[in-house]
């Protein structure tokens, strides 16, 4: 015998016992009884009743103890429940005695109540057999009728405080059944469920000696009922509705027994309906866990939003079988949009509605739940919309995105009401917060998406950007590399990052400042050697003119020796040497005028070198400037290279989504080995330049000093021309006085012709210096024109 079977039997054990131990149908407990049955529940561990009680309280007694280590397995409320009721019954057992057992059965009433106590044994069993609420409450309502021989048992379920479904019914052949009627709980007996809190049991047993309301007696005839038993259903400490016998074919007055027999029977069907209730609720719970599982698998496997929300909808539906599953999310300032749907085709869509939100507030209640939208209290501008769908029955839970309301889950019945069970309502609040989750985690990884897209859009405008920077410093140094290649016309491009753009512009005024400097440079050189070659033809020219008054001066050698051999031939040398004297100091003026013209030539050929070598120091400040430039452009190689490490490392760390950051990385990096490249050769060209300008410099430096010692060469040519002037002047005077006293002044003229002889000579060595120096002058100033030449300044 199984532990349920063993617990329904002691209940009528305790029946019967009862009876036989009190003498009458209520059973009355002594003080002497209740020491008793203290003794009994001390002696529990000892097998319940101890060693020297009956079979039958030993064979209850084990089947209790069977229930109660269930029970101890078992947690919860319900449990606790149980647990009590199961105190109870053993210490109702505890108090029957074991010689109570041993009945004479020689009167009938013994015999009768043996038979009865079978009955109930074998009801008890019936029970066991039943494996759901359904087949209990038939089994219960098909033998309490037997066994009262009654013509009706109901069983009635509450569904409101004030009305209820008839859900079991053993009906005798000829009488208005009321099977899955609903009636109000008055016409039972009391007005609603909570008044059989305090009265657990209703007994009419006839309309004319029972008060009855008008509607009572209406039920009373529309059933054919002339007497009622009533006793409440209270499993787990609440009203869950009534077992009720009817009398129809006649009065019946319903004896003790009777009345003690039902009270004890709705007890056990109330014990097994929560050892059923507990079952089921586990069974149902581990459903809905295993539903909730399933449908959470297949929201997971949804590859997007969208497809989450219409699995969602379609796994649910298919759960909890309504016509509609649906999904509204609220777009704030009392709108909202339904995102998903699944229902049949017979029944009006959601999307024709534009927005639902008012017949559900977000922030209302987190469930609702409408088993009858006819008889519900909704508001008019709530229950239109609904009606216009078809609705019969609701249930809509709040969606949370984390602490937010995001939005609704509706499910509805449209082909009738629908009562929602614990279960429909705990596997629809399960996958509600489920789907919040995955709709909480699904917008996050949106989210973060876009933040990486939008990250990996600015990383690619950044490279597009740098890549771009980097084409047009490619472009710059082209046209610089162009520029140090001697062609100064070149226009750079215009730029759009700011700091090229400022670059390019002092490129340009650099450009535009080296092009006048060298334009000028160029003239002024060109203006130089023409004056130069025409200054190196004017000391020719003098040099010849140099040599022509060395004859005269022979000549004059050569009459003083005469003089010396012939006086008589002194007058008319003297007259001769006079005139010759005369010649030579108008050349010597000649040549002192063409001497004073060619020292302002030098003069002015200076100014030009010394300018020229202004513009060339101007020349190497610009390129010192450029110089600046190619190192900044430098730093932007080593800040490019680095850049390309970060981005290449960034690519490795990304993996195969990075495949595009090494592509640029490595773009930026050939870029950057460009710039390296085309910087070195502006360096290099950078110092020939310099090396090239710095020979100018040194050149014209030498052709300053050489003009200076020219310069300072034709003053010492005219200081003696001076003196060779004034030598002749006094020559001429002694002459006219020799022509007076001749023989006195020739040796005087002798000393001074030989003075002027060397004077002369000293003369014709510095002419010669002073080519020499016009000639290296005019070519450095060839070397720094044929240098200036290659560039290109127009």
């Amino acid at each position: 015998m199984s532990s349920a079977e063993s617990s329904q039997e002691s209940l009528f054990s305790r029946f019967f016992n009862s009876r036989r131990s009190s003498g009458s149908p209520l059973m009355e407990t002594s003080a002497a009884e209740s020491s008793e049955a203290a003794i009994g529940m001390e002696e529990e561990e000892n097998g319940f009743l101890g060693s020297d009680s009956s079979p039958l309280l030993e064979e209850v007694g084990q089947s209790l103890q069977a229930l109660r280590d269930a029970l101890n397995r078992a947690t919860g409320e319900r449990a606790t429940r149980l647990k009590k009721d199961l105190n109870t019954i053993e210490q109702f057992i505890a108090q029957v005695r074991p010689e109570a057992l041993d009945l004479d059965l020689s009167n009938p009433l013994e015999e009768a109540c043996k038979e009865q106590r079978q009955h109930l044994l074998a009801f008890s069993r019936h029970l066991n057999q039943a494996l759901d609420t359904e087949a209990l409450l038939n089994t219960t309502v098909a033998n309490l009728r037997r066994m009262l021989a009654a013509d009706r048992v109901l069983i009635y379920r509450f569904h409101t405080p004030q009305e209820g479904t008839v859900v079991a019914e053993s009906l005798t052949r000829g009488y208005t059944p009321a099977l899955g009627d609903k009636l109000p709980a008055t016409g039972l007996g009391l007005d609603q469920a909570g008044d059989y809190e305090k009265q657990p049991l209703i007994s009419l047993t006839s309309p004319r000696t029972t008060e009855l309301t008008p509607y009572q007696t209406q039920l009373w005839e529309r059933y054919q009922v002339r007497s009622s038993l009533t006793v409440r259903l209270q499993p787990l400490g609440r009203v869950w509705g009534l077992l009720v016998v009817h009398q129809c074919r006649q009065e019946r007055s319903w004896t003790e027994a009777e009345i003690n027999l039902l009270f004890h029977i709705s007890q056990e069907l109330t014990l097994r309906m929560q050892t059923l209730e507990l079952q089921i609720q586990a069974q149902q719970q581990q459903q809905v866990s295993h539903t909730v599982t399933s449908i959470t698998e297949q929201i997971q496997r949804a590859p997007d939003l969208q497809t989450l929300l219409e699995t969602a909808v379609q796994e649910i539906r298919q759960a909890v079988g309504v016509d509609r599953c649906s999904i509204l999310r609220f777009l704030g300032e009392g709108r909202g949009s339904w995102v998903a749907e699944d229902g049949g085709a017979d029944y009006p869509a959601l999307r024709s509605i534009r927005s639902l939100v008012d017949w559900v507030h977000p922030y209302a209640e987190p469930l609702q739940v409408v088993a009858d939208l006819e008889q519900a209290t909704v508001p008019e501008r709530q229950r239109d919309p609904l009606v216009r769908l078809q609705v019969r029955s609701y249930l809509v839970v709040i969606l949370y995105r984390g602490q937010e309301p995001w939005g609704l889950l509706c499910l509805h019945h449209c082909r009738g009401t629908h009562a929602w069970p614990t279960r429909e309502i705990e596997l629809v609040k399960q996958s509600a917060a489920q789907l919040g989750l995955a709709i909480h985690t699904w917008e996050q990884a949106i989210q973060t998406q876009a933040r990486q897209d939008h990250l990996q859009h600015r990383v690619e405008e950044e490279q597009a950007a740098k890549i771009q920077l980097y084409r047009q410093i490619q472009n710059m140094q082209e046209e610089l590399q162009a520029a140090l290649q001697g062609d100064l016309t070149v226009t750079l491009s215009e730029h759009g990052v700011p700091e090229l753009q400022s670059l390019a512009t002092c490129v340009r005024d650099l450009l535009q400042q080296w092009r006048r400097s060298l334009s000028q440079m160029q003239t002024l050189v060109h203006q130089g050697a023409s004056e130069a070659e025409a200054g190196v033809d004017l000391v020719a020219t003098l040099s010849q003119a140099v040599q022509k008054p060395m004859q005269p001066l022979t000549q004059i050698s050569q009459v003083l020796q005469a003089v010396e051999q012939a006086l008589g031939q002194r007058m008319a040398l003297l007259q001769q040497f006079s005139q010759d004297s005369m010649q030579v100091q108008q050349q010597i003026q000649a040549s002192q005028s063409t001497m004073h013209t060619h020292t302002e030539d030098l003069h002015s050929c200076r100014k030009q070198v010394i300018t020229a070598n202004t513009h060339l120091q101007r020349l190497s400040e610009t390129l010192q400037k450029i110089g600046k430039v190619t190192a900044l452009i430098n730093t932007f190689t080593t800040q490019t290279n680095v850049l390309a490490l970060n981005a290449a490392i960034e690519a490795t760390r990304a993996g195969e989504q990075g495949r595009g950051f090494a592509l640029v990385a490595d773009e930026i990096r050939s870029l950057a080995r460009q710039s390296v490249s085309a910087t070195a050769e502006m360096d290099k060209l950078m110092q020939e330049l310099q090396s090239e300008n710095y020979q100018a410099t040194t050149a014209m430096e030498t052709g300053e000093e050489k003009l200076l010692q020219g310069i300072d060469g034709a003053a010492d040519l005219q200081q003696a021309l001076e003196q060779v002037t004034d030598t002749i002047m006094g020559l001429h005077e002694q002459l006219t006085a020799l022509r007076q006293d001749p023989r006195q002044p020739i040796a005087e003229t002798a000393d001074a012709l030989a003075a002027v002889q060397q004077l002369w000579s000293d003369t014709v060595a510095h002419n010669t210096q002073l080519a020499e120096i016009l000639q290296a002058l005019v070519q450095t100033l060839n070397t720094l024109q044929q240098q200036i030449h290659p560039f290109k300044l127009s």
